[in-house]
């Protein structure tokens, strides 16, 4: 994941022009700001800098990247400031030293604009000459950032501007946007265990993230108790920003990822036809979408076939598949799994049987109807054979089929009843009831598999936005990481 400070450092490094003019302003280490650049080359998988014996010029993809980094960074600014305005119910202060002619020139030109105003910070301002203000840094001080200046010779055409000190502060510009995707989770969620479970994490390091964000951040997320930790309104209102902020570093790894490449990354996508019809559509629509560049490539099968495309040298970087009960799917020990959510089955009967939709009736009352089910000696099957002779059901079978969308079409039509989920319910036709039979609760579990060696940021982009547009559906978690 990409880390913010390594952003703020390279946009440094692009203003300056190299890494020892950054390291000056940031008052790190030539070699210090050099280790940051090649993480953020590791981390995002892009080559920003051309780097010879005595140089390192920035690449395309570097200046796209910095151009992102700035946007990312100001959303993190605006994170921090309304949560903090949400936890202690005023807005932060930030006590500025600055020399008179830098505040002549700069502070009206910065406290009218409406970026400034949207960060909800009160600036409390002392105008003084360096030494004064330097004295305002010192522990115990009364200044949390001073500007400077120091009179000196200089080679170049342009002088080297203002020093900007800045005095250590808690939460400044160290929010990490892994603890921001899981803070999502637990707001989707409700609880530290149900984050966990989505993410693949044990409650623990769920609980530990939290903990770290709050430190990092300075603000109360959580109210603890022995058995619970309900989100504070501070809570609710950084997972907003954080939101933002996780679409913006997104955009930042597609733009930049284009620009060392020069052209659009490829993904290739196993998914299961219901997922397919809902989703897709909805995702390839939308202009987020075709900002991050990726170029889809999909193979719509069932579970068994897309896992085939994992394996080793397969066809595919992820599948999304299904699982009903916990037998008849298998993956190799190398695919990783992420749990999505549950997509719940329902009963359905044709409209013209004088049911009305909604109603709640008994496993009883559907004995002697025909059904529609899937084909026998399936895993399926298996389970809903076993989930009717629990409740003492004896079916009828008037067709068998295993496509959803042919089994909606025939219960419109008057020929049975059908179990069918969720997703396959979203297009349903004019025709078709839903009931609530107690006795028969079924769903099946849906899981993004991929292989460890192709864990990349295409996918990661890719559920990002499957999160999106699956929120506001009874699929549960409605969000990826």
């Amino acid at each position: 994941m990409v880390n913010p400070v390594h952003l703020r450092t390279l946009l440094e490094v692009i203003r300056h022009g190299s890494f020892a003019g950054a390291a000056t302003s940031l008052g790190y280490t030539a070699s210090a700001v050099s280790q940051q650049m090649s993480a953020l080359e590791k981390d995002t998988g892009t080559t920003l800098f051309a780097r010879s014996a005595r140089s390192a010029a920035p690449t395309e993809a570097a200046v796209v990247m910095s151009r992102h980094a700035a946007k990312v960074l100001t959303d993190i600014d605006a994170l921090l400031a309304s949560s903090a305005r949400a936890d202690g119910g005023t807005a932060e202060e930030l006590r500025l030293g600055i020399f008179p002619s830098l505040a002549t020139f700069a502070l009206p030109r910065l406290l009218g604009t409406q970026q400034w105003r949207k960060l909800g910070i009160n600036l409390k301002v002392y105008v003084a000459e360096p030494a004064q203000t330097i004295q305002g840094l010192r522990t115990g001080g009364e200044l949390d950032l001073a500007f400077v200046y120091q009179v000196r010779r200089y080679a170049r055409k342009t002088p080297p501007g203002p020093m900007p000190v800045q005095r250590s502060r808690k939460g400044a510009f160290v929010v990490n946007p892994v603890h921001l995707r899981t803070l999502l989770e637990v707001i989707r969620h409700g609880s530290f265990a149900g984050a966990a479970t989505s993410l693949g994490y044990t409650a623990s390091a769920v609980s530990q993230q939290m903990s770290a964000l709050e430190k990092d951040t300075g603000t109360t997320l959580f109210a603890r108790s022995a058995r619970s930790a309900a989100p504070t309104e501070a809570a609710v209102v950084m997972s907003r920003h954080a939101a933002k902020v996780l679409t913006d570093i997104d955009a930042l790894l597609a733009s930049s990822a284009r620009a060392d490449g020069g052209t659009a990354e490829e993904l290739r996508l196993g998914i299961f036809p219901s997922l397919a019809t809902f989703a897709l559509p909805r995702l390839l629509g939308t202009q987020q979408w075709r900002k991050l560049g990726i170029n889809l490539k999909v193979y719509v099968a069932e579970p068994a076939q897309t896992i085939q495309g994992l394996r080793t040298g397969g066809e595919l970087d992820l599948a999304f598949v299904y699982q009903v009960g916990q037998a008849g799917l298998a993956w190799p020990s190398s695919v990783s799994r992420q749990w999505i959510g549950d997509d719940n089955f329902r009963v359905i009967l044709p409209a013209s049987w004088g049911i009305r939709p909604g109603s709640t009736v008994s496993a009883d009352q559907l004995a002697d109807m025909p059904w529609i089910l899937h084909h026998p000696g399936t895993a399926d099957a298996t389970v809903i054979e076993r989930l009717f002779a629990s409740c003492n059901l004896h079916p009828r079978v008037i067709a068998y089929c295993d496509d959803f969308n042919a089994s909606l079409e025939m219960t419109a039509a008057g020929l049975g009843a059908a179990l069918v989920p969720e997703l396959a319910m979203l297009n349903r036709p004019d025709g078709v009831v839903a009931l609530d039979v107690p006795e028969i609760r079924l769903a099946r579990s849906i899981f993004a598999l991929q292989t460890g060696d192709r864990h990349n940021i295409r996918v990661r982009l890719f559920m990002d936005q499957l999160a999106e547009i699956l929120k506001g559906q009874r699929i549960a978690p409605k969000h990826t990481a």
